[in-house]
C-alpha cells in the first residue's frame, strides 16, 4: 500500500503495526492509550471508524507521526516522519529525536495543565504547581534548544550530500 494515498484510517493501522507487537497489539495499545482493546480491534477490523479519542490517542502515544498520519505527508526537516514499515528506507541518521522528545515533552506538559496543574509527589518529596510549572518550562526551553541545535547539524550534513 502507498501510504502517501492511504486514508487515515489506513495510516492508523500502518502506524500501529509499526509500533506495536503483532501478538496482543489491542491489550498494547489499551495499555498506551486506555481506550478498551475491544474499540482498537473492532477499528481495526473495520467494524467501526476510528472515533476522535483513538485518532487523538494515537497522535499524543507517536507525536513524531500525528501529521503524517493525518495528512499522509512527511515534514522531515521538523520532525514530522512517517512510521518504519517493513523493507523500506531508514535513515537514522537524519531522524529527529530532540523533537520526538519536544514533542512528548510539551503533550506532558498540556495533561498536567488539563488536571488543574496539581502539586505532586515526585521520589518522597511534595513540590507544588509552580516549582513543577517552572520546570516543565525550563525542560521544554532546553529539548527546543537542543531541537534547533541538532537541526542545525543535521541540516549541514544534509546540505553536503
Amino acid at each position: 500500500m502507498d501510504a502517501s494515498k492511504a486514508k487515515l484510517a489506513e495510516r492508523m493501522k500502518l502506524l500501529i503495526d509499526s509500533q506495536t507487537d503483532k501478538r496482543g497489539k489491542f491489550a498494547q495499545l489499551e495499555s498506551l492509550t486506555g481506550i478498551p482493546a475491544e474499540g482498537w480491534k473492532s477499528f481495526y477490523y473495520a467494524r467501526q471508524r476510528p472515533n476522535p479519542d483513538m485518532i487523538e490517542a494515537l497522535a499524543q502515544t507517536w507525536p513524531e507521526y500525528a501529521f503524517w498520519m493525518v495528512t499522509g505527508i512527511d515534514d522531515f526537516f521538523s520532525g514530522h516522519t512517517s512510521p518504519p514499515t517493513p523493507g523500506g528506507l531508514k535513515s537514522s541518521l537524519r531522524e529527529r529525536d530532540a523533537a520526538k522528545a519536544l514533542f512528548r515533552k510539551k503533550i506532558e506538559y498540556t495533561r498536567w495543565q488539563q488536571k488543574g496543574s496539581p502539586d505532586a509527589e515526585i521520589g518522597g518529596n511534595l513540590y507544588h504547581s509552580a516549582e513543577i510549572q517552572k520546570q516543565f518550562v525550563a525542560d521544554i526551553h532546553d529539548l527546543e534548544s537542543l531541537r534547533s541545535s541538532q537541526e542545525e547539524a543535521l541540516l549541514s550534513i544534509e546540505k553536503k550530500r
